[in-house]
């Protein structure tokens, strides 16, 4: 019994030989590659790094992105020629991706990918990330690319006038003074006013809202409207401006035995503009023209009046 036993586990073995054999072959065509070598760290201003590929059953190479940077890419095969994103593999010599920001390109050349970064304008770490897509799976390879140097803005400039209207805020008071003589009420009319300034850039370049630059606003001084230089102004964000004195007061006298209505006007001035922020990308020689609208507002005078005496 024991030798009949020993015989069907040799007759096992003998048969799994060829299974061996067979999966030993298909590890073979698929070489494996560690996660340290599916992923670098490169300069964002003419950084350069290398990953060795199997191309054995590689189909399609490809950048894993959101369809809309898409159209930063272009594809080209060994000769410099467009083709098309679909292309297999065997056809793809370069893959370049350019926007007013960045700038990369990823070339494929004798079972190397060579990624070199040219230019990142951003002030954080971008990451992209390389899909390579084999009859068996797929593999991905993050390059992580540092922050090079950053945009720089140029030129600020207003396409017209200041475009200035006034507005009147109105606060009505009533007093009774029951009294035999007259007594004086205090009102400080601009405790609680606010002057304020927000620059709108257009809808396609938000990005200018994540930093701070110096730049030319209206402001009001001196019984008139004008541009002058004001640091650390990030667009997209409310900034508040110097107001008149807030101790200011003025007084009003309550006559005896009346019912008195006193009104208050707060008369604002608003500017209004358009213009245009020009940023440099300096290893492009690349400008950037970011439009915007700024509206600044600001309390310039007041008036107090007694409306009504019962």
């Amino acid at each position: 019994m024991i030798l009949i036993k020993k015989i069907i586990v040799f007759l096992a073995v003998i048969s799994l030989l060829p299974l061996m054999s067979c999966n030993s072959g298909i590890f073979l065509s698929e070489p494996p590659m560690s996660d340290e070598a599916l992923s670098a760290t490169i300069a964002g201003d003419g950084g350069e790094t290398e990953f060795h590929i199997p191309e054995k059953g590689l189909e399609y190479i490809s950048l894993n992105q959101v369809s809309s940077l898409d159209v930063f890419c272009t594809y080209l095969n060994a000769e410099g020629d467009t083709i098309d994103s679909s292309a297999p593999a065997s056809e793809v010599g370069k893959i370049e991706f350019e926007s007013d920001f960045y700038k990369f390109e990823i070339e494929k050349k004798d079972g190397d990918l060579f990624v070199r970064s040219i230019c990142n304008t951003s002030t954080y770490e971008t990451v992209r990330t390389i899909m390579l897509q084999y009859s068996y799976g797929f593999r991905f390879i993050d390059v992580k690319i540092l922050p090079g140097k950053p945009l720089k803005l140029t030129d600020t400039f207003y396409y017209h006038d200041l475009v200035v209207k006034e507005q009147t805020n109105t606060q009505r008071y009533r007093f009774y003074n029951g009294g035999y003589s007259a007594q004086t009420i205090e009102f400080s009319p601009y405790l609680n006013e606010r002057a304020g300034l927000f620059v709108d850039p257009e809808r396609s370049s938000l990005w200018v809202c994540a930093n701070f630059y110096t730049i030319n606003v209206p402001v009001y001084e001196n019984g008139e409207w004008i541009l002058k230089e004001m640091p650390n102004v990030r667009p997209g964000y409310n900034y508040e401006l110097e107001v008149p004195d807030q101790e200011t007061k003025v007084s009003v006298e309550i006559s005896a035995k009346s019912v008195t209505t006193v009104a208050l006007d707060i008369i604002y001035s608003q500017a209004f503009c358009r213009g245009c922020m020009v940023f440099l990308n300096e290893v492009l020689d690349r400008e950037i023209p970011v439009m915007f609208e700024i509206t600044s507002v600001c309390p310039i005078k007041h008036e107090i009046k007694v409306e009504d005496i019962q």
